[in-house]
């Protein structure tokens, strides 16, 4: 059974690689493709230390790139948190995703995402999604762009204490917004939800980005994650608060 689910993981893993045209899977597209074919994008690192009565290190890194030809988009990330306190390792999360959009008509497209993501204190020792769907821009201007999505999709899951598989069809929503507050300063919000037939998940994010110098800009995010129906001793809410610097490419 054990070989079995390593069987069929990698079958949809190689599936969702198959439909996203790339090597991972789930990615945030923005309201509005790039015009040009290079590829662009951003690296974000942060990180803090605390010495004293407590110690405490954390470091994060973050980087999308995206590349648009013709009609086509394809958008990568690559997600990696992790912590330590006192010695103990308290975060550590893994996340590649990919995305691509296929322009049908003025302001809708198709799209195809899948995701990978490993988090150590998640429950889970791995899971696989794969999602597909059509795409909407609702605000297209030169400062704000506001784009949804919706479609069906398919999560395989393998929990951490018993090594049992689990598997779920579930349904996906996407907006991602993007507002030029001026010259320099840009606010962001990526929210996502799942639903299928025993858990919602809900994954936000708020970012304010403030250009510093050059390619070099500072970020402020807020991260929630929740899950209504969480694997025994895991709590049903996760928050995470990031200062970072950003080097836009």
């Amino acid at each position: 059974m054990a070989r079995a689910g390593r069987g069929l993981a990698t079958h949809a893993f190689l599936l969702s690689t198959f439909l996203t045209g790339s090597a991972f899977g789930q990615a945030a597209p923005p309201a509005q493709a790039p015009a040009n074919t290079r590829w662009i994008g951003e690296i974000a690192a942060g990180g803090a230390i605390a010495t004293g009565n407590s110690e405490r290190r954390a470091f994060d890194l973050d980087l999308r790139a995206a590349k648009r030809e013709g009609g086509i988009e394809n958008r990568y990330r690559l997600l990696g948190d992790v912590a330590w306190q006192s010695g103990v390792t308290t975060a550590q999360r893994v996340q590649a995703s990919a995305q691509t959009n296929v322009d049908i008509r003025d302001r809708t497209y198709g799209f195809a995402t899948a995701a990978l993501d490993d988090d150590r204190f998640s429950g889970n020792r791995y899971e696989i999604n794969a999602s597909l769907g059509l795409g909407y821009r609702l605000i297209d201007t030169s400062r704000t762009l506001l784009s949804v999505e919706a479609g069906p999709g398919y999560r395989i899951a393998k929990v951490r204490e018993t090594g049992e598989q689990k598997d779920a069809v579930f349904a996906r929503f996407y907006s991602n917004l993007r507002h030029e507050l001026s010259d320099t300063a840009r606010l962001t919000n990526d929210l996502l939800v799942t639903v299928d037939h025993i858990t919602t998940r809900v994954d936000d994010t708020v970012a304010l980005t403030s250009k510093l110098f050059g390619n070099v800009s500072g970020r402020v995010s807020f991260n929630v994650r929740h899950d209504t129906d969480p694997l025994p001793g895991v709590k049903e809410t996760d928050t995470l608060t990031k200062f970072s610097l950003v080097y836009a490419f």
